[in-house]
């Protein structure tokens, strides 16, 4: 996977939030959302926070199967696969620029 591309970049973000037992939750900031994943025993829950909350927004949210602004997302999904949808949901489906950055901003490990 290209960690280079914004697609590769969210897949190795997805694939060590599944993999590190020890990292519980990321939060990945763009200019259109802010998306917490945190990890569960058997699913990851992605909360998608629109920057700027429109119905448009939430229909392109509930298009690609979220229940409110949540998605529930198998941690058996390749981190490719991950990445690829992510971005899509980004750049498609709520308008953001072709050229945006994505931060990760916070993990949260678990406590010892």
């Amino acid at each position: 996977m290209d960690s280079r591309t914004r697609a590769g970049f969210l897949g190795v973000q997805f694939g060590r939030l599944v993999e590190d037992r020890e990292v519980r939750s990321l939060v990945l900031d763009t200019d259109v959302a802010r998306l917490t994943l945190t990890r569960h025993d058997n699913v990851v829950s992605c909360i998608c926070e629109l920057r700027e909350p429109s119905d448009e927004g939430y229909d392109a949210l509930r298009r690609r199967g979220a229940v409110e602004d949540m998605f529930m997302i198998s941690p058996k999904l390749s981190p490719r696969e991950f990445g690829l949808w992510l971005d899509q949901l980004l750049v498609e489906d709520l308008g953001a620029d072709s050229e945006m950055d994505v931060r990760t901003l916070e993990l949260e490990a678990l406590a010892s």
